[in-house]
Formats: structure tokens, C-alpha cells, sequence
């Protein structure tokens, strides 16, 4: 309460952390299907034999750390395109396509997940529609997470402006969002808008 409201904030973001988006799939409660965040941070052991599903920042992340440590991986992604990397990467991607290549890291874009069974990962190549099966003794989720709870996902558009706007904005007696700033000179009255 009293704090936000002596803030003025225009927009408050709760990092409560996200749990992880997991598809109604068959196999994907199999006790070698883990959230990938979860393999990365080592609390989770991981097989010889990794997918890696979802290529945004989390799943290559941890798909290149697997790489590195000599294991077999493979990344699937619905998408047929690097969007989802692109977009949770930001100026990142760059980097990280030099160490997908580097590595010869065996990404397979438009793939979807279907099932998961002890030993393999089934998916569908989207293009043909044809089945893929991939062995598996690891299946590493990291299709995004879904916030806990309401959370506010994006911070607001506009960053509160400086004291000295524009003096046709402030001559519009348009409040600065949020309060933020004082104002240099008070508006004449018949511009300010009613609260």
C-alpha cells in the first residue's frame, strides 16, 4: 500500500518468478522430463542423451552448456524460424548463433513435440508432417515460462519525462505519468486536468 503510493509508480513488477509452461503431452510427467532452468542450475541430474525443447534463450542456454560438457544434444522448436531466440535473447542472438554453430549444435526448427517415452522423443516435422524420433534419456522443457499469479509482464512504454518538457506538452497542463517530476512553473488552472 502506502509505499507505491508514495512512489508514483506507473507500473509495479512483481518478480515472483514463472512456473514453467509444460503441454499436456503423453510421457511428458516421465521422471526424466525436467524444466530445463531446472537441469542448468544442476538440480536435476541429466542423461547422455539430451532434447532440448524450445529454442529460446533458456533451452539453447542450457542445450550449449550440455553440448560443452560432451553430451549428445538436440534442440527441437515448434517455430520454424529463430523468433523465440531472437525475442528472449535480445542483442544476444548474434552470440549465440556463432556458438550454435561452433559447437555444430543439432537444432531442428519446426519440430513439435508429440511424445515423450523412456528412451526417445517423438515430435512432428512440421513441413512434412512425418514423425521424428529422437533418443532421449533427457528431456529438458523450455517452451517459456507463464507467470505465477498476476505479474506485470512489460514495464511501461513511456519513461517519465524530464522536468523540462516540451512547453507545448506542458502548456496542455498534461500531468507527467506517474507524478515524477515537479513541474517548473504551476499550469494556469483551466489546463489542468481533474483528478
Amino acid at each position: 500500500g502506502s509505499m507505491l503510493a508514495e512512489e508514483h509508480a506507473d507500473a509495479v513488477i512483481v518478480a515472483i518468478g514463472a512456473g514453467p509452461i509444460i503441454p499436456k503431452l503423453p510421457g511428458i510427467d516421465l521422471p526424466h522430463v525436467v524444466w530445463a532452468p531446472e537441469a542448468d542450475a544442476g538440480e536435476k541430474p541429466c542423461g547422455q542423451k539430451v532434447v532440448v525443447v524450445g529454442a529460446g534463450a533458456v533451452g539453447m542456454e542450457a542445450a550449449i552448456d550440455l553440448k560443452k560438457e560432451g553430451k549428445d544434444v538436440t534442440v527441437i522448436e515448434l517455430l520454424d524460424n529463430w523468433s523465440s531466440l531472437q525475442k528472449s535473447a535480445s542483442g544476444g542472438a548474434a552470440e549465440f548463433f556463432a556458438i550454435i554453430k561452433e559447437l555444430e549444435l543439432d537444432v531442428r526448427l519446426g519440430h513439435k513435440l508429440l511424445e515423450v517415452t523412456p528412451t526417445e522423443v517423438i515430435c512432428e516435422d512440421v513441413k512434412t508432417g512425418e514423425p521424428v524420433h529422437i533418443p532421449a534419456d533427457s528431456v529438458l522443457l523450455a517452451m517459456g515460462g507463464k507467470p505465477r499469479g498476476a505479474v506485470g509482464e512489460k514495464p511501461p512504454l513511456r519513461a517519465p519525462r524530464a522536468p523540462h518538457g516540451p512547453p507545448d506538452r506542458r502548456l496542455r497542463g498534461q500531468e507527467d505519468e506517474g507524478g515524477l517530476h515537479e513541474r517548473p512553473a504551476p499550469d494556469p488552472p483551466r489546463f489542468r486536468r481533474q483528478h
